[in-house]
This record gives structure tokens, sequence and C-alpha cells, in this order.
């Protein structure tokens, strides 16, 4: 009896400790406390190609909405960029808790997010012969009440930019991108009770992709970013203890697409054969034999009237994020509860597929990715991704260009999102 006495009393103590140790990961945040917001990319936030490919684009790397996943973006011209000068314009809207009210959890940590989530990017970037130039902003807002009923508003701002050149015959193409981003909780009523921080950090990418060939492999690489504060709250919210910084931990990512179809995947672009044939006229060559003329005419054809054909494009992708300083994700900040984030690297392998099933008129795209856990005692979840896009009519202005509508959703356990996005047809 006494024997089953003490394992009764070790079995309790035991079970005591483990509850308080697990306690102890979600204890509330106490005054005194000092910790950061961890930003690190947990599902894949990005433009609905993006998206559907399940954020396997840093060896794609195409008009404005690779500029988040590749910096080399905005030098990366495309088959059909025709004229010296060129520009791309990007606009998603991204809608989180979508079909999940009260099981959304965005961290992957077991807990719903009490606030809804939507997201806004908005992107462009301006290309001068082989050197480019682009900007891309992601803003994500969110509410919360403290104890006395006050209302107070939160957003996090994400920029980038980038600046890129093409080498050899664009075969090579790096970017060099600055990442700004701030953090700012402010009292709805009273807007100078603020609170607000600032940080900064460089990314570099590079391209690889030789004429003619149907591939192309990337290598990007982010270092952590320096936190400077910008306000401080006069009046925090009851209950709620500010963060002394963000932390944004290092990211790399190595990347490989390959295309089959009509067309080849690396093509040197339009303008600069043009320019070539221009050069070779102007020196008084000899006229070129008739075979290689109607050869010439009949790809100059294709690259001002392809606008779609059905192609398969593969794109695989390894992401891997650093360890960071002591800190919390955004809903553990917002429920003012203390958890562990990111004291480990942790690896997201991505893979995304894209036919055109309907030529000029429908694209599709569908990819899974692991999504890793970045909190401890929490394992990853894997993501299945799915876009449509369809194209709806041609415009002209500053050029000829088609108008497309694209719809994405990302679906996992706890998770989803639905992505709107309004762009052009290429």
């Amino acid at each position: 009896m006494t024997e089953s006495l003490r394992l009764a009393q070790a079995l309790a103590i035991a079970l005591a400790a483990a509850a308080a140790a697990e306690a102890a990961d979600f204890r509330p945040i106490n005054p005194g406390d000092i910790y950061d917001i961890e930003l690190c990319e947990g599902p894949v936030l990005g433009s609905s190609r993006v998206i559907g490919l399940a954020g396997a684009y840093s060896a794609v790397a195409e008009e404005a909405v690779g500029i988040p996943w590749n910096p080399a973006s905005v030098a990366n011209r495309t088959y059909y960029s025709g004229d010296l000068f060129d520009w791309n314009l990007a606009f998603d809207f991204i809608l989180g808790n979508a079909f999940r009210s009260g099981h959304f959890d965005f961290d992957n940590n077991d807990r719903s997010l009490k606030s809804n989530l939507w997201v806004i990017h908005l992107g462009g970037m301006l290309q001068v012969g082989p050197a480019g130039a682009g900007a891309y902003l992601r803003s994500q807002n969110l509410s919360l009440k403290d104890g006395s009923g006050r209302e107070y508003e939160g957003g996090m701002l994400q920029g980038q930019f980038c600046l890129g050149l093409a080498l050899f015959d664009h075969q090579l193409v790096s970017g060099l991108s600055l990442r700004y981003g701030s953090f700012d909780i402010h009292e709805k009523v009273d807007r100078n009770n603020k609170y607000g921080l600032n940080s900064t950090g460089l990314e570099l990418g590079m391209l690889l992709r030789p004429n003619s060939q149907p591939w192309r492999l990337s290598f990007v690489v982010f270092g952590p970013m320096s936190n400077e504060i910008t306000d401080i709250s006069s009046s925090p919210p009851a209950g709620i203890v500010l963060p002394s910084g963000v932390s944004v931990p290092w990211e790399l990512r190595i990347g490989f697409s390959y295309l089959a179809g009509l067309r080849q995947y690396n093509m040197t672009p339009l303008y600069k054969r043009k320019s070539a044939a221009t050069v070779s006229a102007a020196s008084g060559e000899g006229a070129e034999p008739a075979a290689d003329k109607k050869e010439e005419e009949d790809e100059d054809r294709l690259d001002r009237e392809y606008k779609g054909g059905n192609h398969v494009l593969i794109c695989f992708e390894l992401l891997l994020q650093g360890n960071g300083r002591e800190a919390i994700g955004t809903d553990g900040f917002f429920n003012q509860e203390y958890e562990d984030a990111g004291r480990t690297t942790t690896v997201s392998p991505r893979l995304g597929a894209e036919i055109e099933p309907l030529r000029r008129r429908l694209r599709v795209r569908t990819g899974m990715y692991w999504e890793p856990g970045r909190f401890k005692d929490f394992s990853g979840r894997l993501h299945w991704t799915f876009c449509v896009q369809i194209r709806l009519f041609d415009i002209s202005f500053l050029g000829d260009y088609s108008i497309s509508a694209s719809l994405a959703w990302d679906v996992t356990h706890r998770y989803s999102n639905v992505t709107f996005g309004l762009g052009f047809w290429n």
C-alpha cells in the first residue's frame, strides 16, 4: 500500500511538472518581460501565381510579383519584352481566415487568431536594357481591444526596393534588395498614442538562365534585420506589454525550374535581337539566306503575337530559415501569451506546376509545400495550393497588353486563404 501511494505521489508530481512546463510555454507576458516579435514567413503570402506554385518562385523570377522571392526579378527580361524600356505592375488582395471562422491558426501553434487577417500586395518595376529597378509593398492589418474597452489598431508593413543587372547576354541575372519592415500599434481615437519600430536588411539574389536551355537555377540569401524604435506609447493598452523589437531570421532560397512547351524558356529578349539586327543592317552586311530570314520572321511573329500556349512549368525550391533572438509570434503578441519562436533552423521544401489547358484563355497551377514548425513542441504542416488565371480582354496603353484575373487557394490544417489578383496575361 505504501509503495502504491509513493508511486501515485511520484506520478502526480511528474504530471504537475509536465503541466507546469507546458504552461510556461504559454504563460502570460508579464510587465518587465523583454521580447521581440518574430516576423517569419510561414504560410506563403504572395501573388496568386506564386501561391498557386506553392511559393517555389525564386527560379522563375518573372515580373513584379517575383520581387519578394528573388530581387533579380527586376532585371530578368521575359522573352516577350520587346522594347528597350519595359515596365510591370502587380496587385493582389489576400483574405485570410477564409472559411475558417474560429479555426484560423496563422502561426502554426495550434491556437486560433482572434482577429481577421487581410493583406494587400502592391508592386512595380521599370527595366532599361539589361538593368532594372523595382519596389514591392506588403501591408498586414489587425485590431484589438484592451480590458478597459479602448480600441487599438496594429499594422505591419514590409517593403523592398531593388536594383538588378543582367550579365552575359542575360544568362546571369543579379539583384540587390533593401528590405524594410515596420510595426506599429496605436489607439484608434488618439493616434498620437502609439508605439512603433523599424527594421532594415539586405538581400542578394542570383538567377542562372542559360540561353536556349529549358531550366533555371536560383540562389537568394537574406541577412537578419536591424531594429530601431521610432515611437514610445504614452499610454499602452491595458494589459499589453510592448515588444522591444522584431526578429527577422536569415533566409536562404535555392530553386530550380523547368519549362516544356511551345517556346524556349530562356530566349534572348526581343529588344536585344532587334538591336542586333539594326546594327547588322547599319554595318552593311550581306543579306541573309531566305530560309534564315523566314525563320527569324516566324520567331519575331511568335514574340509579337504569343500570349499563351500549351506548356508545363515545374518548380522546386528549398527555403532555409535561421534561428533568431528571444521572440514570440504575431498572434502571441496580440493574445499576450509568451512562447518560444524560431529557436532552430527550419527547412521548407516546395513543389509547384503550371499548365495552360486552354490556349490564351486559361492557366491552372497547383502545388504543395511543407510549413515547418517555428515553435517548440509543434511540428510542421503540409499545404495544398491551387490557382486559376483567366484572360479577360486586351488594352492599348503604353503598348499592347492583355488583362487577366486570377483566384488562388492555400489550404492546410486550421488555416486557409483566398487570393484575388488582377494583372497582365503574358
